[in-house]
């Protein structure tokens, strides 16, 4: 016999969802802020599971149900789910659940079984903004949410953004010491070639873009 989790909680708390939202009696004006108070306390209550991630998830089936009827109701779920979110301690819940997981915070990496002369570098940084990305889950309860690690389900960087940002940052200083006259005609095959080692092989605007940097600054310097 099969068992449909899905299946068992929708049954299990519709009801007491939609009985939640139809108290309310204010204007409209006042709807979403009622929602953001009342519907997320009843989500703490009937949601038993302990995991951020699993709650999103349920929560993500009755948007998806009032999405498909066409119910403004789901823009009430989404209220709910916000001051939901707003009562938990994302940092403390994250802390809590890698405890078990070092690696996520101080990774050992042992240089001895890579290749010659490699390196490990860590970098601990703190944003001066919050950090918008998007993950390509499209079962959600809200339009845009943050990029998440496959397994863990912990919010991460995708390693191709990194690398597209370092290669960004590193052009912008190979700019600047074309400017300051540190490359010129004697090495600037050598330091272009060590962005191509570090990044890869250029892409046809950038190399454009490469090519006629040192066309017009390393010829009007030196020529």
């Amino acid at each position: 016999m099969s068992y449909d989790f899905n299946a068992e909680l929708f049954v299990r708390d519709k009801e007491k969802i939609e009985r939640k939202i139809d108290e309310f009696q204010g204007r409209r004006t006042q709807r979403e802020e009622w929602m953001e108070q009342n519907l997320s306390s009843l989500f703490r209550e009937i949601l038993e599971t302990k995991s951020w991630y699993l709650i999103t998830k349920e929560v993500s089936l009755f948007e998806k149900y009032y999405e498909g009827r066409n119910d403004n109701r789901k823009e009430d779920i989404k209220s709910g789910y916000k001051g939901f979110m707003k009562g938990i301690n994302v940092h403390l819940l994250y802390d809590e659940n890698l405890d078990d997981w070092v690696l996520f915070k101080k990774p050992k990496i042992d240089t001895k079984s890579l290749p010659s002369h490699s390196n490990f570098i860590s970098v601990t940084f703190t944003l001066r903004k919050p950090y918008i990305s998007q993950d390509d889950e499209e079962f959600y309860v809200i339009d845009n949410p943050i990029c998440k690690d496959k397994v863990f389900k912990v919010p991460l960087v995708r390693p191709s953004s990194w690398k597209g940002n370092l290669r960004f940052a590193a052009l912008k200083g190979f700019e600047e010491d074309i400017f300051d006259e540190k490359i010129n005609e004697a090495n600037w095959k050598e330091e272009r070639a060590v962005l191509v080692r570090l990044f890869g092989n250029e892409k046809d605007k950038m190399s454009s873009y490469i090519d006629e940097l040192i066309s017009k600054c390393i010829s009007c310097v030196f020529g």
